[in-house]
């Protein structure tokens, strides 16, 4: 009878202790689905140039999920939010933004709804070019490498940042290690692999960067008109000399007068050309350069265009080429 009973306490101790292991293995598995689930990280970008300096900083790095609010046919100053882009924001770990009140309702949105979520406003590692509120062009950024930064109030009226530091190639370089910096941090076990992406994405907009400089710097005259002011960050760089944009406040047409100012401005300053951009009519670009007698052509700032990678390096080149085609050469 102590025999069975011993028996019976043996089967028992060997059936649970197997339930036991059973149970440890579907726990250790539950444990492995949540770490792989773990690794996935989402990261959100405001608009096209931010998601392609992004794209290229993570590379195929896999368990990234990388998303975009605003459409690539679509810029900053036109889009409004959708429950759609609030669920991406939930969702995100990390948004990467440019900054400078460019994307600003979309900033503030994330902030509102997610208030630990991490905001990365890249556009910050530039020199600053201040613009009055016409939008008028009134401090420009100091030579790279200065270091120099006024943050002094002008007047009776804080100074806005002109937000377009994208448009450079030399400062979207600075741009895409500041990004590589915060995916390493929002995905350490990446850290190196997004440091790598981003110094040799880097070393292509830097590359693109010399090109722009060497265009300028065979230039008889690099004195120019642009539609927007999305070109001084560029031009400071480069070595290009921006007499007056078209619209000095995005969607705003400038009056008959204001048209016949800028004429006589470019005639008195010497500029040599004036550019409209592609996204837009270019009727009040090619009557401003009628009437002052010069060329007319397009530059892009890459603010919209193809979700592809390589779309940012593509318009630039295109740039640098329509540069040297417009600009008179050095005798």
């Amino acid at each position: 009878m102590k025999y069975r009973l011993a028996s019976a306490v043996l089967v028992l101790a060997v059936l649970f202790a197997a339930c036991s292991q059973e149970t440890d293995k579907q726990g250790a598995s539950e444990k492995d689905t949540l770490k792989k689930e773990k690794k996935s990280i989402s990261i959100l970008c405001s608009f096209l140039p931010m998601w392609v300096f992004t794209k290229n900083v993570v590379g195929e790095r896999k368990g990234v999920e990388l998303h975009v609010l605003i459409p690539g046919d679509q810029g900053p100053h036109d889009y409004q939010l959708s429950p759609a882009d609030m669920k991406k924001i939930n969702a995100a770990d990390l948004f990467v933004a440019n900054g400078h009140q460019l994307e600003e309702f979309l900033t503030d949105a994330a902030r509102e709804a997610r208030p630990g979520l991490r905001i990365l406003k890249a556009a910050e590692v530039a020199e600053p070019i201040y613009i009055d509120d016409m939008g008028n062009t009134m401090s420009l950024e100091a030579e790279p490498g200065s270091g120099h930064h006024d943050h002094h109030r002008h007047g009776s009226h804080d100074r806005a940042v002109n937000p377009h530091v994208f448009v450079s190639p030399y400062h979207a370089a600075k741009m895409v290690r500041k990004i590589g910096e915060e995916l390493g941090k929002a995905d350490p076990s990446g850290k190196e692999i997004y440091h790598d992406n981003a110094e040799a994405y880097a070393a292509k907009l830097e590359s693109l960067a010399r090109k722009f400089k060497e265009v300028a710097e065979k230039s008889s005259n690099t004195k120019i008109v642009t539609f927007h002011n999305a070109f001084d960050y560029l031009g400071r760089a480069a070595g290009l000399e921006i007499v007056g944009s078209i619209e000095v406040v995005p969607g705003q047409q400038p009056s008959a007068g204001e048209l016949s100012a800028l004429a006589r401005k470019i005639r008195e300053t010497g500029a040599v050309a004036v550019f409209a951009e592609p996204q837009y009519s270019p009727r009040t670009a090619k009557v401003l350069a009628q009437e002052a007698g010069v060329k007319m052509d397009f530059l892009d700032p890459a603010a919209t265009g193809e979700m592809r990678p390589d779309y940012y390096e593509e318009v630039m080149l295109k740039n640098i080429a329509t540069l040297d085609r417009v600009l008179p050469e050095d005798e």
